[in-house]
């Protein structure tokens, strides 16, 4: 049971939190530098990109199983849709009201 596997159990955990490295590093009595270097080393990923990616595929499953984006935008981190919109056309190049559309992608 390392660190790193209990870091990513904490962030699976809290997705629909809002996480901060500050949050995580108290956690875990580690700096926030080496909370981020140690990360990093046993995924290959920053805590960010990790974090925005869990959401997006969160998302993306839940828009598959017929939610609708105005209700999954909190459960999956964010604060408001539009912010989450955004998010989602961008990494997914259109947005979340698609999803639906493009189930055969």
């Amino acid at each position: 049971n390392t660190l790193e596997s209990r870091m990513l159990r904490y962030i699976n955990a809290h997705l629909g939190e809002n996480i901060s490295l500050e949050k995580m590093a108290q956690f875990y009595f580690i700096s926030r530098a080496q909370l981020c270097r140690r990360f990093k080393k046993a995924t290959g990923t920053s805590i960010g990109t990790y974090i925005s990616t869990k959401r997006m595929l969160t998302a993306k499953a839940m828009l598959l199983d017929g939610k609708k984006p105005t209700e999954i935008y909190a459960a999956c981190g964010y604060a408001d849709y539009s912010t989450f919109y955004r998010a989602y056309s961008k990494y997914y190049g259109h947005c979340p009201k698609e999803e639906g559309k493009n189930k055969e992608k």
